[in-house]
């Protein structure tokens, strides 16, 4: 029981006794070959095993160690009563099991402790052992689910009885009855004993599932005045949309008829969530950061011809400038000089391979700008004169007119924000787009593109970029900023206003912002918890509870309330218990860590909750995050246990004191 396989095998016999089923396990050995007995006596006339079996103390001693048997439910009289005989049974296995019965009724360090009782899990959760963080002793894992079958059974029942009796008050003080008559009887047969609680002083309304893992949801399946995060990044825009600083692209014709007070920003997670403000559905061309995605296409198809020539070293100099390295090739894919080298290398010199990468890169069918590409066409010479110095140096693989004419077809397909931080989210899903589950390059690419983009994709700018947002990134002039924190998240800026190097002005205010208020950054301490396995919330419980008169929404959470954690249990409880309950609980005894992001989220959540008229209330232990919470939300929504709750909601003024229903002298006519 103490090992890694036995605490999962206690899962399973615990589920399995709570549908009514005696398990059987064999390690080893079938318990078809058991020998037979030399009598002929069926097992229901003779289930112990006879003196004169020919099986030797050797061999019982080797199939005992083979064959085990764990957690009898005759200990139970509600599980009792439940079982069902088998439907078959061979005498072989009728003999080994009555064996087995017999030793563990004989010999105590085989006897195993009874199922908790499925009406103890009220009192046994208030003390349930952590689930995350540092491993903890198997014993009280093991407690922990053989609580949460208990308690799914429970349900189950708990939620035929309400349904029918319709929820009266009369009805749940028949159940509560009959809850505590079961709770005696069970403590009657039973060696568990729950941790003594105080008496509660609420009404439960029958819970959902036990445990609950969120899925997915995205931004337009709740308001977005309900996410916190949809309501940061308005935030953002509507501050920094005030900035009038730069110019719109002049050396391209066509780009000076862009909208100077266009912003907008959108948040595509790796698990498909997305969060837009502002003007995200504004088309623009991609310009620029097209270089990265047609350079993960030559990487598919000759990824050692790509890298022998084409170098990946900041050049240190402006996009368009005319240079190639010691070794006679361009310095980078992100150049003009190296993205057009990369525009010849691509298979058939196919323009359609390269529309349809950036498809699939965006989750739908993208198109091209003719009137840009046309514009690019007619004043592109320095990109003409590019291509005839690779040309020159035997580098070109197709014909400048062919080589040019690709690049400034890519660098014209239109997209929206939301496409560009779709982008950002395949290349940190490792290659495959989050939205349509579509495999998209390989990770081995992601890898060399990110780093390429980390070094030379903000252009002479980069250096400043990684100390400042810290993230890989690509922008165009265009206007656009397409920025990736890997395993998290992607992130699509757009405002056409640029800087003297080339970048958005505003995109890189709002990266800024986003990187240093949610800790994004890859060199912060907050971003090595971003990406690990633990990121997703994890509901153990959740009620909807009557205190003093207040609709309650209670859920036990544990795990990493990360910006997508918190996004997650936010979403949930909007879809679930928004109409249901004016105060949210986030219990959080169970162990429960917060990254700045999720802090972040957290705070703001509560605050869009005050102005919906509700209040949210977290019930955790001191510790390093409740201290930060405690700076976040103020005193007045901490306390440190969940029975606190009452007194909490009094000094809130949600709730008034009791008044008693019997007036003296009145007792007997009541």
């Amino acid at each position: 029981r103490q090992s890694t396989w036995g605490f999962y095998l206690t899962l399973v016999i615990h589920m399995a006794q709570a549908k009514g089923v005696k398990p059987v396990f064999s390690w080893g050995a079938d318990p078809q070959t058991f020998d037979q007995p030399k009598h002929d006596e069926s097992p229901s006339s003779s289930p112990l095993p006879s003196p004169t079996s020919s099986i030797s103390s050797a061999k019982q001693k080797k199939k005992r160690s083979a064959f085990s048997l764990f957690k009898h439910a005759k200990t139970d009289p509600h599980i009792q009563q439940e079982q069902q005989p088998p439907a078959a049974m061979t005498p072989a296995k009728a003999v080994a099991i009555a064996k087995l019965n017999a030793r563990d009724e004989q010999d105590p360090k085989f006897r195993s402790n009874p199922l908790p009782a499925k009406s103890q899990f009220a009192k046994f959760s208030s003390s349930m052992p952590m689930v995350t963080g540092p491993p903890k002793p198997k014993t009280d894992n093991m407690k922990l689910f053989e609580a949460m079958a208990a308690r799914h059974e429970m349900n189950q029942q708990t939620l035929q009885a309400a349904a029918a009796t319709s929820g009266t008050e009369q009805s749940a003080g028949k159940g509560n009855r009959m809850t505590k008559r079961r709770s005696s009887e069970v403590a009657t047969n039973s060696s568990w004993t729950p941790k003594p609680q105080p008496p509660p002083v609420i009404h439960v309304v029958p819970p959902s599932q036990p445990v609950v893992t969120i899925s997915p949801l995205s931004a337009s399946q709740f308001t977005a005045s309900i996410s916190p995060l949809s309501v940061l990044l308005a935030n953002i825009v509507e501050k920094y949309r005030a900035n009038s600083s730069g110019k719109l692209a002049d050396y391209i014709p066509a780009l000076t008829r862009a909208n100077p007070n266009h912003c907008g920003v959108c948040i595509v997670t790796t698990t498909g969530e997305t969060y837009v403000a502002g003007d995200w559905d504004v088309e623009f061309t991609i310009q620029s950061i097209s270089k990265a995605l047609t350079y993960d296409l030559a990487l598919l198809q000759k990824k050692k011809e790509v890298l022998a020539k084409v170098g990946v070293e900041p050049s240190g100099e402006a996009f368009n400038s005319v240079k190639i390295d010691s070794r006679g090739r361009p310095p980078n894919p992100m150049v003009n000089i190296g993205a057009i080298q990369i525009a010849s290398m691509i298979d058939d010199n196919d323009f359609a391979r390269i529309l349809g990468h950036f498809s699939k890169y965006s989750g739908r069918q993208l198109r091209v700008d003719e009137e840009v590409c046309a514009s690019e066409t007619e004043t592109g010479f320095k990109n003409f004169a590019l291509a005839y110095l690779l040309k020159n140096q035997g580098l070109l693989e197709a014909s400048v007119e062919k080589s040019t004419s690709t690049y400034f077809r890519q660098c014209s397909v239109l997209i929206n924000s939301k496409d560009l931080a779709m982008i950002a989210a395949t290349l940190a899903n490792c290659g495959v787009n989050p939205v349509t589950g579509e495999i998209v390059t390989q990770s081995s690419n992601v890898a060399q593109v990110l780093s390429v983009m980390a070094t030379c994709g903000m252009y002479n700018y980069a250096g400043s970029w990684m100390c400042e947002v810290g993230l890989p990134a690509k922008s165009g002039v265009g206007g656009g900023i397409c920025c990736v924190v890997p395993g998290v998240l992607g992130v699509g800026v757009f405002s056409p206003l640029l800087d003297e190097v080339g970048n958005s002005v505003r995109g890189i205010e709002i990266c800024h912002e986003l990187s240093e208020v949610l800790g994004l950054s890859m060199f912060q301490p907050f971003s090595m918890m971003l990406a690990v396995p633990f990121t997703q919330a994890v509901i153990l419980s959740e009620s909807i509870q009557i205190v003093s008169g207040v609709p309650c929404a209670i859920l036990k959470i544990t795990g990493n309330m990360s910006i997508v954690g918190t996004e997650r249990v936010v979403a949930y409880y909007h879809k679930l218990y928004f109409d249901r309950s004016r105060v949210l609980v986030f219990d959080m005894n169970a162990q429960v860590r917060f990254d700045s992001g999720g802090l972040v989220l957290t705070e703001l959540f509560s605050k869009t909750m005050k102005k919906s008229g509700r209040f949210l209330i977290v019930s955790m232990e001191r510790s390093s995050s409740s201290l930060k919470l405690h700076e976040k939300l103020g005193a007045e929504a901490m306390i440190p246990e969940l029975s606190a709750l009452e007194t909490k909601l009094m000094s809130v003024g949600l709730a008034k004191p009791a008044v008693p229903d019997l007036v003296e002298g009145n007792e007997n006519e009541e």
